[in-house]
């Protein structure tokens, strides 16, 4: 297989899929206000909130990693009027530490309920931001294959894909670690993994109409996409076979049968593993399709 830059591969993957597992637990935060025991809301969605803080530090790692030179990141912040690659690094940044505020306010101030959502509202958006930025960086026209709509539905089905099922297989673990947990806990989280599955659905088919996108520019006759096909043919065939299979099994067979098995209230336990199952299977397979 030719050179892969895995920092850069990594860090696009892991910040989308903490976008998406933010904005599913900010979700949360503002379902849980409308049900009779809040408290069973807030008691699962804590882990996952605690969980972005070392997730988002992952992220920047590998965003670190990245660059030639680290000691003069601070550079790429030089140029926010025209350059995308600053503004990508500066609404990141500015998502990952706002992020982490965000759970310390879960940690310290958990009564401000008013204060967390308006807060998570505007940490959210400037996620979105960052979101744009990277997609606004990729479209580049000496790339045809990445200068089209493929990738900004790729990058958001990234994040509808590998955000929701990382956060229920929080919500997995929890139910887990709270062995004596009561009949209307369990009910919630099955009306969870029910969204959580349709919005992997929803993800699943952003990637799909990304993928044809992609075959469809590798029938062309320029000589970009000529290469491209010579390399996915000779060096990459078999990872893309791979990465179609897993994206088949994990982001659509398994999250179809978690949906219906969550309607029919099957046992906890069991959707938590297919959840997890799914969660490895998928991540995987966006790993390999964004390399």
């Amino acid at each position: 297989m030719p050179y892969i830059d895995w920092p850069l591969t990594l860090f696009t993957v892991i910040t989308q899929m903490a976008l998406g597992a933010y904005a599913v637990l900010w979700a949360t935060d503002l379902i849980a206000r409308q049900l009779t025991r809040p408290e069973d809301q807030e008691r699962i969605s804590a882990a996952g909130v605690f969980l972005l803080g070392p997730l988002m530090a992952l992220g920047l790692a590998f965003a670190t990693l990245h660059l030639g030179r680290p000691e003069y990141a601070h550079r790429a912040l030089s140029n926010l009027a025209t350059s995308w690659l600053s503004r990508e690094v500066f609404f990141v940044g500015v998502f990952f530490g706002m992020g982490a505020l965000y759970a310390l306010l879960w940690w310290r101030f958990r009564e401000q309920f008013a204060l967390r959502g308006i807060y998570g509202a505007v940490t959210g958006v400037i996620g979105g931001v960052g979101l744009l930025s990277m997609i606004q960086l990729y479209l580049l026209p000496a790339m045809p294959l990445w200068n089209s709509v493929a990738t900004p539905l790729e990058f958001v089905a990234t994040s509808l894909l590998a955000g929701p099922l990382l956060v229920g297989v929080v919500f997995a673990a929890c139910l887990r670690w709270h062995p004596a947990a009561d009949a209307p806990l369990a009910d919630l989280l099955r009306m969870h993994y029910r969204y959580m599955a349709v919005s992997v659905l929803v993800g699943a088919m952003l990637a799909a109409a990304a993928m044809a996108v992609r075959w469809w520019m590798l029938g062309g006759e320029t000589v970009e996409a000529q290469v491209a096909a010579a390399l996915l043919r000779d060096d990459y065939l078999i990872w893309a076979v791979l990465r179609l299979v897993l994206f088949g099994i994990g982001a659509i067979v398994l999250p179809v049968w978690i949906l219906v098995q969550a309607r029919a209230r099957a046992p906890m336990a069991r959707l938590g593993l297919v959840t997890a199952l799914s969660f490895g299977l998928t991540l995987v397979g966006e790993v390999l399709g964004r390399v």
